[in-house]
């Protein structure tokens, strides 16, 4: 069951199996992954569009590292977002 104030829609025609949480406010809050499979792109298409490697998109997606400033802007910018939509970043992992 959804928390209060929180609607539960299907995902993009492209990914019907897996769902988004949108708040009544309409601001998107989605991690840099599910941004990313919402957008129905693979870590290496985004890598190419912000200058990156696969690699390191993958390691923000799993909190190992974190995108700079400018990479965020990038970030926005090759998934296409409106202002009001975030990206989540996972908490950073520390390996032992």
């Amino acid at each position: 069951m959804a928390p209060f104030g929180v609607v539960m829609l299907p995902m993009a025609v492209t990914s019907p199996q897996e769902q988004i949480i949108r708040k009544e406010s309409d601001n998107l809050k989605l991690t840099l992954k599910q941004w990313r499979r919402l957008k129905d792109i693979t870590q290496e298409e985004l890598a190419e569009r912000v200058g990156k490697t696969a690699v390191t998109i993958s390691k923000w997606e799993q909190g190992h590292t974190e995108p700079k400033m400018s990479d965020m802007d990038n970030l926005r910018k090759a998934l296409e977002l409106k202002a009001s939509d975030s990206i989540v970043l996972p908490e950073r992992s520390t390996l032992i």
